[in-house]
């Protein structure tokens, strides 16, 4: 069975190497907008501080100017900002700097400065940092304290964006290393795509506020390409996954809340194999969110049935419990002891799957994606190895299929053996998947290279008819 499904399947990666036919298309908004001033806070990579300090007497303040290079970093590399309640205090303190000449902006250069601070606001560049809050920090933000973050500057953007461009460079050239182990090629995922072969993914509210601003898209674009952080807040969502008929049930449903629009775009399911994925996630731009979405089936059987199961045993990283599982669930067939019928003597012994499309024999390490699918495959290997006697049930490792591959590279600097695919672990999909594949990969080579072709055309049309569009109608004020 197996030996046909990885047959079958392999026609199909043929157009997933035409990388431009499938592109990325935003057509669905979500009504998550919040719209709170100071949500945006911190750029990048700050951090939230909390003080109190600005309540100690001013007497106690010396004020100090800022020198040549003070300026220069302010103005081209970062800015300290406080942001803090209007009170007494500070107003003393603000008003005995300017009596002395030491107020950072004049009039003209505040008003200037307020411009640009509410331009980073509203353009997301200011982004907010809750992860060292705690409740005593919370307490002091009641009681009238400041805010300090800091605000980068074109030139440390600039530095930035050398820096990504070698992560980038880096990354991709691992990604090309690993692009033909048969990890990532042996399991399908379902993403689904419309008659343009164009991935629909979620956008955000906000982002579809922002839209129509063409310089902060423009900024938004520059920094998703080259200052790209895992940190980042995303604004779209793309889905992929496992189980197919999961896949459908998200179909129907963006049919059904989405009727004008799917009906003018025909939507269908895409079948790619996980390296798709794999790429997608680590080199498209960094304001999209790609998640797998486990069967959820399995992983209900999992939680409420198969853990109390004497076979199973958990990884020891793995985050599970009575309700909940993280990840989509993987099986390990352990190796196992077992003596010889006849000769008495024992022997350990490993589940492989052996691949015997190729000249040459070769076994692999199998993670099976589904239970069932793990206890068929242990019979077979029963019939294999008959004059051994092996338990009637698998010892089955489960582990999470994200974690065990390591997908998700956050920087080029820990790229590690975590990465590196083992080349002799195949993925094993569920019976029921498998099927699935058989009955819907009728197309051949020929056809797929029409579609894809289709869909260049249809970009290009597309393309050209918004320009004629941008250019003869008239278009709203900002």
């Amino acid at each position: 069975m197996f030996e046909s499904y990885y047959k079958d399947f392999s026609p199909f990666h043929s157009i997933v190497d035409i990388k431009s036919s499938i592109q990325i298309n935003r057509c669905i908004s979500s009504k998550n907008f919040r719209s709170r001033f100071i949500s945006k806070l911190i750029l990048n990579k700050e951090i939230l501080f909390v003080s109190k300090n600005l309540q100690s007497p001013t007497k106690n303040h010396k004020f100090m100017s800022r020198n040549f290079w003070q300026k220069f970093i302010n103005k081209y590399w970062q800015e300290t900002i406080y942001l803090s309640i209007s009170s007494n205090e500070s107003e003393i303190y603000i008003n005995k700097l300017r009596s002395n000449g030491l107020s950072v902006y004049k009039a003209n250069e505040y008003k200037h400065f307020l411009t640009e601070f509410n331009k980073a606001l509203i353009s997301g560049n200011i982004l907010v940092s809750l992860n060292n809050v705690t409740s005593n920090n919370i307490r002091l933000l009641n009681n009238k304290t400041y805010l300090k973050y800091i605000w980068h500057k074109k030139l440390y953007l600039s530095f930035s964006y050398l820096r990504n461009l070698k992560n980038i460079f880096t990354i991709s050239r691992h990604l090309a290393s690993q692009r033909n182990k048969v990890t990532y090629n042996s399991l399908p995922l379902f993403n689904i795509i419309n008659d343009s072969n164009r991935i629909i993914i979620a956008e955000s509210g906000e982002q579809a506020l922002l839209n129509n601003n063409l310089l902060i898209l423009l900024i938004q674009h520059y920094k998703n390409i080259f200052l790209a952080s895992p940190k980042n807040k995303k604004i779209y969502t793309s889905l992929f996954f496992v189980n197919a008929e999961d896949a459908k049930e998200y179909k129907r449903h963006i049919e059904n809340k989405y009727l004008k629009s799917s009906r003018s775009n025909y939507l269908k399911l895409f079948i790619s194999p996980l390296y798709f994925y794999y790429n997608l996630l680590n080199l498209s731009s960094q304001n999209i969110d790609f998640h797998i979405i486990p069967d959820l089936q399995e992983i209900s059987n999992l939680v409420y049935k198969y853990q109390y199961y004497r076979n199973i045993i958990f990884f020891k990283d793995q985050k599970y419990g009575k309700n909940y599982f993280k990840g989509q669930p993987i099986y390990l067939i352990e190796p196992v002891t077992a003596k010889h019928k006849f000769l008495k003597e024992k022997k350990l012994i490993n589940y492989s799957y052996t691949n015997n499309l190729k000249i040459t024999l070769k076994n692999y390490k199998a993670a099976f994606l589904n239970y069932d699918t793990a206890k068929l495959a242990w019979k077979k290997f029963q019939e294999k190895y008959h004059d051994y006697i092996l338990p009637s049930e698998p010892i089955l490792q489960v582990y999470n299929l994200e974690d065990y591959l390591g997908l998700y590279i956050s920087d080029s600097s820990n790229i590690s053996k975590k990465h590196q695919a083992d080349s002799n672990v195949i993925l094993v999909p569920s019976l029921e998947t498998y099927m699935f594949i058989r009955n819907n990969l009728i197309a051949k080579n020929k056809y797929m290279f029409k579609e894809a072709l289709k869909g260049h055309l249809l970009f290009i049309k597309q393309l050209v008819k918004r320009i004629v569009w941008s250019l003869t109608s008239r278009q709203p004020i900002n």
